[in-house]
């Protein structure tokens, strides 16, 4: 990913996987930052069962918001979804 952030400081001379770059078509400098590599993934699900399995479910209209709400306010949480 290019920045313009580093360019003019010393990191580029410590870490030897950042590299300078121009742009071809503006002519200006930018550091060429490598993706990070990772071990963990995130995901968000609003519904989902002991097995790990992931069911989506409709949140674009309105009768997918109160299905929702329904569900979870059988589970006796208090539940705000605007």
């Amino acid at each position: 990913m290019p920045t313009v952030a580093l360019n003019g400081t010393d990191i580029l001379h410590v870490r030897p996987d950042l590299k300078t770059v121009n742009c071809p078509y503006t002519m200006k400098s930018y550091v060429a930052v490598p993706a990070i590599d990772i071990d963990v993934a995130v995901i968000y699900t609003a519904k989902s069962d002991i097995h790990t399995l992931v069911e989506q479910v409709d949140f674009i209209s309105e009768v997918g918001w109160q299905k929702e709400k329904e569900r979870l306010d059988n589970k006796d949480r208090k539940t705000e979804i605007y």
